[in-house]
């Protein structure tokens, strides 16, 4: 599907008197301008009237270019999962087109964000690391939370055929049952305090390479390498 496929599954709010533009045609104008550098209502319909032929050489805005309060109305309409989901379903699309990808997922709080906010901003991200697409990004309140929005993600975005890699925080069975269901290799990170789990996977480094297959129920296949400070670095 392209890009215009995905934003035509964007909900049109409005009611049929007030669709005079095309919903599509002011999402592709304020994606185009937002991506040249445009901060404003006003900037966006001067780069709309500036690059109008390039403009329909993709679509046709039969109604020209909106003013920029009426940019902004229409897209105050616009449910933002839904236009969310429609680009990063296309970001995927792309995505799935290059081989065996490896896509990270991890949590970050935005830096600064702590001095403006009471509450931090956390995002949950998955990046794909070949092609430097954010595949999909979710807030959540904070880090213990990052455990659902990551299966929530799962659930989004097609990871089959790829390596997902995760922190120690999402070493869990039902994260890892998850990747395996949907069709993914992948590979995390395991601390000490998981103490029976750190038991196995040091029993599986003492068997010989041929052996270390399928290692653990919960494996789709696993190597365990051993990631042990060299003894000079042990402070």
């Amino acid at each position: 599907m392209s890009l215009f496929s995905h934003l035509e599954l964007v909900e049109d709010k409005r009611s049929s008197i007030n669709q005079h533009h095309d919903l599509t045609d002011v999402l592709f104008l304020t994606i185009s301008a937002v991506l040249s550098g445009c901060e404003g209502w006003k900037d966006i319909e001067v780069f709309g009237h500036s690059k109008l032929p390039w403009l329909r050489q993709f679509r046709a805005f039969k109604r020209g270019i909106p003013t920029r309060h009426s940019i902004a109305r229409i897209l105050k309409t616009v449910e933002t999962d839904s236009l969310v989901l429609a680009l990063f379903s296309w970001v995927n699309e792309q995505r799935s087109q290059s081989g065996k990808p490896i896509i990270a997922f991890d949590g970050k709080t935005l830096r600064g964000a702590s001095k403006k906010r009471e509450d931090n901003l956390h995002l949950v991200s998955a990046f794909d690391c070949e092609s430097g697409l954010t595949l999909y990004q979710r807030m959540v309140e904070n880090k213990s939370n990052e455990i659902p929005a990551v299966r929530a993600l799962l659930d989004v975005l097609d990871i089959s055929d790829s390596i997902v890699t995760l922190d120690a925080l999402h070493c869990q069975k039902a994260t890892l049952s998850a990747l395996i269901s949907r069709g993914a290799d992948y590979l995390v990170q395991v601390k000490a305090n998981q103490k029976n789990f750190i038991k196995q996977s040091l029993h599986v480094l003492k068997q010989p390479l041929k052996k270390r297959g399928i290692c653990l129920k919960m494996y789709k296949s696993a190597v365990v390498m051993d990631v042990r400070k060299p003894a000079l670095l042990m402070l």
